[in-house]
């Protein structure tokens, strides 16, 4: 079941969206929606609602990452002698376009976080020896 609708990620991509090519973006969304769906269950396991609201929110945001991850945005172009910067230098998983950060902005619970592998530092210690006395 979609929270979302092709015309609300194309309002989301705006002139990143081929709107020459016109490509579907009912892959984007059901892929989308199947993150969505692991991170309400992951907020749920830790006592955190995501409205509805906010997870058809989530789910554009998300099926706008999963487009340019297929179909990479221009930073910059020329037509002189045809010239093209393509952004996504910004980090891997769902930091590395603009539309997925913006869907971990989204979700206070911090499980698109877990589920993207944005990169975690866990730091652990123990004693393996015998204490002297």
């Amino acid at each position: 079941m979609a929270r979302t609708t092709a015309t609300a990620v194309k309002g989301v991509l705006l002139k990143d969206y081929d709107s020459a090519g016109k490509p579907d973006l009912t892959p984007f969304i059901r892929a989308a929606g199947h993150v969505v769906d692991r991170a309400v269950e992951l907020a749920e396991a830790e006592d955190f609602d995501l409205s509805s609201a906010l997870q058809a929110d989530m789910e554009c945001w998300l099926a706008a990452h999963f487009y340019c991850q297929s179909d990479k945005p221009y930073q910059s172009r020329n037509t002189g002698k045809a010239s093209a910067v393509f952004a996504g230098k910004t980090g891997m998983y769902f930091e590395s376009t603009n539309y997925g950060q913006t869907a971990m902005r989204l979700d206070p619970s911090g499980s698109l976080q877990a589920i993207g592998g944005a990169e975690q530092k866990v730091i652990s210690a123990a004693w393996l020896g015998e204490e002297e006395a």
